[in-house]
């Protein structure tokens, strides 16, 4: 059975990135909405939304370019990469379980949003934080509204399988 998606899924909301001017005052260097590279629709899966903002660290703050120039989308950040991310999902959405080697720090913009482990679940609401560790989890929009979530994922060493 095929699912009627809107074709149109949310685009991550306007981006304004802070700089330095020639006199080395603070400034606003950039107010516009995320490079169409940078966004993500999944209309058969009820996903859109895209990559805000990317970078390695130690971060380099003299380096003006925007990293999403030309940018192509990718699952998870490269070794030493740090991702910022801005998904919506829509009801009935459910990404399955799965692991990466990332910290990563998600928060519920609006609507709600089970957090499926291994040996147990809890629902996430708007103005909730979850801190995902690398370990086994999936995803699955509760109730009739969509879920937004904003999320910081960071490269992270794999985890060790002994105790």
């Amino acid at each position: 059975m095929s699912l009627n998606r809107p074709t149109a899924l949310p685009a991550p909301g306007r981006r304004v990135v802070t700089g330095l001017n020639a006199a080395g005052q603070s400034i606003i260097a950039s107010d516009a909405s995320v490079p169409e590279s940078a966004r993500q629709v999944d209309p058969e899966t009820g996903a859109g939304g895209g990559d805000v903002w990317l970078t390695s660290v130690p971060v380099d703050l003299a380096d003006d370019r925007d990293p999403l120039d030309n940018y192509e989308v990718k699952h998870w950040p490269a070794p030493g990469e740090v991702m910022a991310r801005m998904v919506t999902w829509l009801p009935g959405f459910e990404f399955p379980l799965h692991r990466s080697d990332t910290l990563d720090i998600f928060f519920v913009i609006a609507g709600e949003m089970e957090l499926v482990l291994e040996a147990g679940s809890t629902i996430l609401r708007t103005g909730d934080t979850a801190v995902q560790r690398g370990t086994m989890h999936g995803w699955r929009v509760v109730g009739d509204r969509p879920c937004t979530l904003a999320g910081v994922l960071i490269d992270a060493a794999p985890a060790s399988s002994s105790a």
